[in-house]
């Protein structure tokens, strides 16, 4: 980013859509050949920390880090906001580089760790549901119903306009499928009736029907289980089971390592693969309070 202050024409070619895809694809490509991930994941209500894994043996290759955030400087960390639940940031996921949060506002804000930036998302305008026996929640993400046929909605956040993904080709009952980013791709997790197993595809082409692959079977059943990323060799997968553990799955003996991670609150929540990227160089930039929200 320093380099971007060197002149007029450097900072165009850095801000440029072409650059920007092309170090996303390198920082993909270097992260692929790396047998270390970045992890992040929520610790408390308002807390995130960032940990650095070895996909192989499941350990930390270094201590954690608290991550700032756009949200982190707007309250203050005190008991009662922890305790009593008064205000919450949930993780909704990572891709391309950035990480999306929203707030117990329902204030939704991508954000680039490695630039600073931030862009804040308009509020869709749906009116949110009010509070049924004192419970009121609402989950940003992807819902099936077993009963309705199943279908995929995209929304292009540069053209703005929702749009159908087609799914691959299925065969056999599924009780639950499961959405996700993976190695930069969108995931798609079958949990079938009459199988002991999941099996993963991967969207190599958006929108392409026919780039759908299935890339590995796993021998659990968790309606949670998330693949979140793989070793190099593709024989052990970073599991987010339950929004409880991560997990370390080994793939050719079937079996399951817990990974030790500090969480403040009883459950983990979220996890999801984190890269550097030059999205949004444009946004306005954090330095410590984000006046807007």
């Amino acid at each position: 980013m320093r380099f971007r202050s060197v002149s007029r024409s450097w900072r165009a070619l850095i801000d440029s859509p072409s650059f920007i895809k092309i170090h996303v694809e390198r920082s993909m490509k270097l992260k692929m050949e790396q047998s270390s991930v970045e992890v992040i994941h929520r610790c408390n209500l308002i807390k995130f920390h960032s940990l650095h894994l070895d996909l192989l043996s499941g350990d930390p290759t270094r201590d954690p880090e608290e991550l700032p955030h756009p949200f982190g400087y707007r309250y203050d960390l005190d008991k009662s906001v922890f305790y009593t639940g008064k205000y919450e940031i949930h993780l909704v996921g990572s891709c391309n580089g950035l990480l999306c949060f929203v707030d117990s506002a329902h204030r939704i804000v991508l954000w680039n760790l490695a630039t600073r930036k931030y862009f804040e998302l308009q509020c869709s305008g749906i009116e949110l549901p009010k509070f049924v026996n004192r419970v009121r929640y609402v989950t940003y993400g992807f819902g099936y119903q077993p009963d309705l046929e199943c279908t995929i909605v995209g929304f292009d956040l540069t053209k703005e306009e929702f749009n159908l993904v087609p799914l691959p080709y299925l065969s056999g009952k599924f009780t639950l499928m499961n959405l996700g980013n993976f190695q930069g791709c969108l995931s798609l997790l079958c949990q079938f009736d009459e199988a002991d197993s999941s099996i993963m595809w991967v969207m190599k082409e958006l929108g392409n029907k026919e780039s759908w692959s299935m890339v590995f079977i796993v021998h659990i059943i968790d309606i949670y289980m998330r693949p979140i990323d793989h070793s190099k060799s593709k024989r052990t997968i970073v599991l987010d089971n339950n929004n409880n553990t991560l997990q370390l799955y080994n793939i050719e003996e079937n079996s399951c390592k817990n990974i030790k991670i500090f969480c403040e609150t009883r459950c983990l929540e979220a996890a999801c693969v984190h890269y550097e990227s030059l999205v949004g160089t444009s946004w306005n930039r954090f330095d410590g309070i984000m006046t807007r929200l």
